[in-house]
């Protein structure tokens, strides 16, 4: 299943870019959902496998702003037969203005991050 920028929860299976244009305020990310949608508040995320017949491999998984390096969200995949696992982010983080995600292809992992827009 590809990217869904369009849903809550939005749905990641593979890495963003700003070159591609799937960060957060990317033509083909998160502004397909809506142009008076600046940011996002994440309130909760899961993390399971991206395929039910393909396992994890072991590696991390980031949210960083592209415009600052800053890491917004790291998670750790380290073991193959993890199940899936819930957080819930409360208080709610930060405004997510911009994003891009790392990690998902290489450990082939999907996150789905759950959020109030602003």
């Amino acid at each position: 299943m590809p990217n869904v920028f369009t849903s809550n929860p939005l749905y990641f299976d593979t890495d963003t870019t700003t070159a591609g244009n799937t960060n957060w305020q990317g033509s083909s990310g998160g502004k397909l959902l809506s142009s008076n949608v600046k940011g996002i508040v994440p309130t909760a995320i899961l993390v399971q496998q991206a395929n039910s017949g393909t396992a994890l491999v072991a590696g991390n998984i980031s949210v960083a702003d592209p415009a600052s390096s800053v890491v917004l969200f790291k998670f750790v995949v380290n073991e193959t037969t993890m199940t899936p696992v819930f957080m819930q982010i409360f208080p709610a983080q930060a405004l997510w203005r911009d994003f891009i995600l790392t990690g998902l292809t290489a450990t082939n992992a999907a996150m789905q991050v759950f959020y109030k827009g602003w």
